[in-house]
């Protein structure tokens, strides 16, 4: 083995080839969230990647390409109200099943007032409030990235 190939992450080495590099797709109509996400996903997982969409129609663009080919995306976080036709509760509407743990929406709504907007039979999305909380957002993104198997 050759030991060039092993990094270091959160005080563990361990090979390069079973890093798992996260794709995450982030739909926020807010530019000035883009350096807070940036953060966020670094302190979360540093071993991911990010696409960052501004409307509901582009990220279903994206999804739908990623969903045809190899490079799935492991997490989609998406703001509820977006410019445009298509807002966030719109893409947990159509791609909850495919990412029923796997997809956080955002807002500043009350979550029992989202709550009540959705079917009675549908599922809860995990939810962060905005103002976000950035501990509260790396703990999130990191559990549903990794999680605890029993």
């Amino acid at each position: 083995m050759e030991i060039q190939n092993y990094v270091r992450q959160d005080s563990a080495t361990r090979p390069n080839r079973i890093l798992k590099r996260f794709k995450i797709l982030l739909v926020e109509d807010d530019m000035t969230y883009r350096p807070i996400w940036e953060f966020i996903l670094d302190l979360a997982e540093k071993n991911s990647q990010f696409e960052w969409v501004t409307s509901g129609a582009e990220a279903t663009r994206r999804i739908e390409r990623s969903q045809a080919g190899k490079n799935k995306f492991d997490l989609i976080i998406s703001d509820i109200f977006l410019h445009g036709p298509i807002t966030g509760l719109d893409l947990w509407a159509r791609y909850h099943t495919q990412f029923r743990e796997k997809m956080i929406l955002i807002s500043g709504i009350d979550p029992m007032r989202l709550r009540s907007n959705m079917k009675v039979e549908e599922i809860f999305p995990s939810y962060l409030r905005k103002p976000l909380k950035i501990e509260e957002c790396i703990e999130t993104v990191y559990g549903l990235l990794h999680p605890l198997r029993y």
